[in-house]
């Protein structure tokens, strides 16, 4: 055809069925090391950590996945640029704050069954108005998420910025999020879609990391963490004193993909 060259092939008898093809080869390579990353990710973490975002397991997971690549010429996912939203009302109790946590349908590939706080990735329509950054891009996706995900109406005004965390390399799907804290009043009304969002939970974070330690409930690293940096916070107004004066927190503490300044985030941290 034209000035294509057609590779010769081997005659079918000369082949040995009992030796792989190179195909076949990379195939079984590639399963034997899935298998084994999920094998460790396992024995290290439990089966709720198997895409945790524990330090030395990304570390691990980002070495085996990048001998994976170096052999069979695979390439990591640039992250897409998500927002999430950690909705605070103060508890009936005196001494807590209550969180909401959604659970998220089973059968969605990220996260699939997990509790997770409201958001989802940034749009394309997100950007628009925003001059490209991003930081402003996050703030409307995350005002638009939680009313999509659980039909309460935010405003970014009300959105305090505190984390930034980038799934670690070599994973199925990545994203670099946008942290905010919001508080609403108790009167707030939850709706979920029953679709994307199948239950919603109003629980303080000591009882959501109890409920997780039990394995009742599955909480994503990043969810974990934060409701660990708050359990110890009394009422909303602590919690926005805390939000304001604590720098923030950013996972790889060296990711790329977060430049503040450049991405129009008014307080980075100092340097």
């Amino acid at each position: 055809m034209g000035n294509c060259v057609e590779s010769p092939r081997e005659p079918l008898g000369g082949l040995d069925p009992l030796v792989p093809s190179r195909r076949k080869l990379d195939s079984m390579r590639m399963n034997e090391a899935a298998q084994t990353i999920s094998q460790k990710s396992r024995s290290e973490s439990g089966i709720f950590r198997q895409i945790g975002y524990d330090e030395g397991l990304a570390k691990r997971q980002s070495a085996w996945a990048q001998s994976l690549e170096e052999d069979l010429g695979m390439s990591e996912m640039t992250p897409v640029p998500a927002a999430t939203v950690v909705v605070a009302r103060d508890s009936e109790a005196a001494d807590s704050i209550e969180i909401l946590l959604l659970r998220r349908n089973s059968k969605l590939v990220f996260h699939g069954g997990h509790w997770v706080f409201p958001g989802g990735r940034v749009d394309q329509a997100d950007f628009a108005g925003a001059d490209g950054l991003e930081y402003r891009a996050a703030l409307r996706a995350a005002v638009r998420e939680t009313k999509e995900e659980a039909g309460l109406e935010i405003g970014e005004g009300q959105l305090i910025h505190t984390a930034h965390w980038t799934t670690p390399p070599h994973l199925p799907r990545r994203f670099c999020t946008w942290f905010f804290m919001c508080p609403v009043p108790r009167s707030s009304v939850v709706a979920v879609d029953n679709d994307e969002i199948l239950e919603h939970r109003w629980i303080t974070p000591k009882a959501a990391l109890a409920a997780s330690k039990a394995e009742e409930i599955v909480l994503p690293q990043p969810t974990k963490e934060t409701l660990k940096s708050i359990a110890q916070i009394s009422s909303v107004e602590a919690l926005l004193t805390w939000a304001e004066a604590t720098p923030v927190h950013i996972f790889p503490e060296d990711s790329p993909f977060y430049r503040p300044r450049e991405m129009g985030y008014p307080h980075p941290n100092p340097c």
